[in-house]
């Protein structure tokens, strides 16, 4: 394919690599954008779902998806899925994991912010237009085992479900177990490990549903899905 400019586009691709920055625009058709350096695996026997569009590694800064030192890291494990439902945006410095036998599905128009980490050891699913910031831990099993006496694990992981157009603050920890109803805002440093309704404000440790949102919201968009004209105002930043 031939962009504005004449050039293939796998030649824009490395030409914006080499200034130091990526023009996601030259790439909009392709479902699969990854930054060259993330660690960035799919095991054999792991599978890897994109219905729309995946974007790994890169962040936009002003008009311009900038270069990352630091990409991130996405793996998939054998028997594991990820699953993407339109277009998402994964920036630089987050870690996804998604162990054997486990499910990631993340819905169109989420976005995280960098530092954030999933690890999915049973189900995790983040619905749509959902605003995820720095330094978020979604988490749905221990990392490690605990057994009685009888040998029997007594901490099993459980699902994770994170609804609709969910606003989830700096320092948020998702734990087992959790469900979040659409149309939530989960505060700064929140530690969640239950359920909570639909129109939610959510904070605390452990998190307490502290009001009821009235009517609908819906946050300013930012980064690259502004330039795919997914978010019908990208005046502001998370």
């Amino acid at each position: 394919m031939i962009d504005k400019f004449g050039l293939p586009h796998i030649f824009r691709y490395f030409w914006g690599i080499l200034r130091g920055s990526f023009y996601i625009r030259s790439l909009r058709n392709i479902p699969l954008v990854v930054h060259p350096l993330a660690h960035f695996n799919v095991d054999r026997g792991g599978r890897l779902e994109i219905n729309g569009r995946l974007i790994f590694g890169y962040q936009r800064w002003g008009s311009r998806v900038k270069w990352s030192a630091h990409p991130g890291q996405l793996l998939v494990m054998t028997g594991g899925r990820l699953t993407v439902d339109g277009i998402v945006q994964i920036p630089p410095g987050v870690e996804i994991v998604v162990k054997p036998g486990a499910s990631l599905k993340i819905k169109n128009g989420t976005f995280f912010s960098h530092s954030s980490t999933i690890v999915a050891s049973d189900s995790v699913e983040i619905g749509t237009m959902c605003a995820i910031s720095w330094g978020v831990s979604i988490l749905d099993g221990d990392l490690h085992s605990v057994r009685d006496k009888k040998g029997k694990v007594t901490n099993s992981p459980r699902r994770i479900i994170i609804g609709n157009n969910v606003w989830i603050g700096h320092g948020v920890s998702v734990l087992k177990g959790s469900q979040i109803g659409s149309n939530s805002i989960v505060g700064a440093k929140t530690v969640v490990t239950k359920t909570f309704p639909d129109n939610a404000v959510i904070s605390g440790v452990p998190a307490k549903q502290t009001h009821e949102l009235k009517g609908s919201w819906d946050i300013t968009g930012t980064g690259l899905l502004c330039e795919e004209g997914r978010r019908p105002d990208c005046g502001g930043s998370l």
